[in-house]
């Protein structure tokens, strides 16, 4: 699909900087977007992610996230984190937590950073089964140091749910409230890197989405202390429990990997959504520029020409959907995204069989 170009469609700046720093990794997730570890490393220069972190902060943008690979294999990620810091910025890493020694701590402490940790399963059958042996033991000796330092509040647990752990997410959700975390993000399974490779092995069933979406609700009542979140639903169970919460079709979220490359949102690398490599100078011309003003002319649009989506039952609380699931589905944003017929049967057990 090519999308138009819209340039007098309104946008408001990038909310959220995605920094992929390395491609090195200490793990060799079955499910990893970006097959880190894999042949030669590569590493964002520590001179482009300063000018980066320099511009997003002067278009306007809030929050910047430090992944890879594993962004602690990268040499300069502290110094970076702290200018991120300096400039104002919300600073996250995203680390696998199994090397975060108490010097990282104690230095995400100081500069007032949150730190997102992937837990993939409640034990070590199921965690290390998708991650690797002793990986399960080396990340929970990390959560109990976050906790112990007093930086629950400020962790996220990141679980991407499959057929091989998605039973796990209740257990998960008690593993965060008794370590006193704050929040718990789940992340659907994306169709690139080695993920790709074995999707038709991991992705959910009909019958794992219904039960995905009913934990996700009954776990929210159940641990009102926990931020429980899935963006990739699109507030469906926020609604569901009658919170009134809207959002942008995409995500304003500008992702930056370790060889360069400028991409719009965090979930997809198809060629609409590659901007090109970054230069100096060039992050607010590549986000105001036609490609990213039709990417979200696109997917304001898609709920009108969804043909399924007219008159659908699930409307109210589903309000079309993920844009960037619909187009990982089908390459294309007029397009269900692939929760459609679980919300609906979740409704109709919800009201009795409608």
């Amino acid at each position: 699909m090519i999308l138009s170009p819209a340039p007098s469609d309104p946008l408001l700046p990038p909310l959220q900087l995605f920094l992929e720093l390395t491609t090195r990794c200490n793990l060799r997730c079955r499910h990893c977007y970006i097959r880190a570890g894999e042949g030669e490393a590569r590493d964002l220069p520590a001179s482009d992610v300063q000018g980066l972190l320099g511009e997003f902060q002067a278009m306007g943008g809030e929050f910047v996230s430090f992944s890879g690979g594993e962004p602690t294999l990268y040499g300069e990620w502290r110094p970076v984190m702290r200018y991120a810091r300096y400039l104002g910025l919300e600073a996250m890493l995203v680390t696998n937590g199994v090397a975060l020694s108490e010097g990282d701590i104690g230095f995400l402490d100081e500069i007032g950073a949150s730190i997102a940790v992937s837990l993939d399963g409640a034990s070590a059958c199921v965690h290390d089964a998708i991650r690797g042996r002793g990986s399960f033991e080396r990340t929970g000796r990390t959560l109990e140091r976050l906790g112990a330092a007093g930086l629950g509040e400020r962790v996220t647990l990141c679980f991407t749910p499959s057929a091989a752990n998605c039973a796990d997410l209740p257990g998960v959700v008690r593993l965060a409230a008794d370590l006193g975390l704050g929040t718990v993000y789940v992340s659907l399974l994306e169709r690139r890197g080695r993920a790709g490779d074995v999707i038709e092995q991991l992705s959910l069933g009909p019958a794992e989405r219904r039960a995905l979406i009913f934990a996700m609700a009954s776990l929210q009542e159940r641990y009102p202390e926990i931020a429980l979140e899935c963006l990739n639903l699109r507030y469906f169970t926020e609604r569901l429990r009658g919170y009134a919460i809207s959002g942008d079709s995409l995500d304003r979220t500008l992702r930056v990997t370790a060889e360069g490359a400028l991409v719009l949102t965090a979930y997809l690398d198809d060629e609409p959504f590659q901007l090109g490599p970054y230069a100096p100078g060039m992050l607010d011309r590549l986000w105001w520029g036609d490609k990213v003003r039709a990417a979200f002319a696109a997917a304001d649009q898609r709920v009108q020409t969804v043909a399924e989506c007219q008159d659908c039952m699930a409307w109210p609380w589903c309000q079309g959907g993920s844009a960037a699931f619909a187009w990982t589905a089908h390459g294309r944003f007029d397009a269900v995204d692939g929760f459609c017929a679980a919300k609906r049967d979740v409704l109709r057990e919800m009201a009795g069989g409608w």
